[in-house]
C-alpha cells in the first residue's frame, strides 16, 4: 500500500507538472464552489450539480478524497508518506488517476501497474 501511494502521489504530480492536473478549485464549467465530491474526468476536475448533466466520465469522489488530492498536490514529495491513506481512499484515488491518465495523456494499460496490483506472494490485490 505504501508503495502504490507513492506512485500515485507521483503520477498525481507529473500530471499536474505537465500542465495537465486536475481543477479542484471549482466547478470546471460554471466557476461555481463544488462541495459535493462529483469529478468529471472528461472536464478534468469537480463539476457542481447544475453543470454535472452536460458532462461525462463522472466519479462520485468524496470531499475527503477530494481533500487528500490536494494534499498531494501541494505537498513534496518527500514529506507525502506522512498522509495515511486507508485502502478506500488509496483505491478511489487510485482510480481517478488512472481514468484521468487513460482520458487526458492517452495512458492505458502500463506494464507497472500489473506489478503495482501484486502483492510480495505474487496474489492479485484486489
Amino acid at each position: 500500500g505504501e508503495y502504490l501511494f507513492l506512485v500515485r502521489a507521483y503520477q498525481l504530480k507529473a500530471i499536474q507538472c505537465c500542465g495537465y492536473g486536475p481543477s479542484l478549485s471549482g466547478c470546471v464549467i460554471c466557476g461555481k464552489p463544488v462541495e459535493d465530491g462529483c469529478f468529471s474526468v472528461e472536464g478534468g476536475g469537480l463539476v457542481c450539480p447544475s453543470c454535472r448533466q452536460d458532462i461525462g466520465l463522472i466519479l462520485q469522489v468524496g470531499s475527503d478524497i477530494i481533500e487528500k488530492i490536494k494534499y498531494i498536490l501541494k505537498t513534496p514529495l518527500k514529506k507525502i508518506g506522512k498522509l495515511y491513506l486507508d485502502q478506500a481512499s488509496l483505491k478511489a484515488i487510485s482510480q481517478l488517476i488512472l481514468q484521468y491518465l487513460a482520458y487526458h495523456m492517452d495512458i492505458r494499460d502500463l506494464k507497472s501497474e500489473a506489478f503495482l496490483s501484486t502483492d510480495p506472494s505474487g496474489a492479485e490485490r484486489k
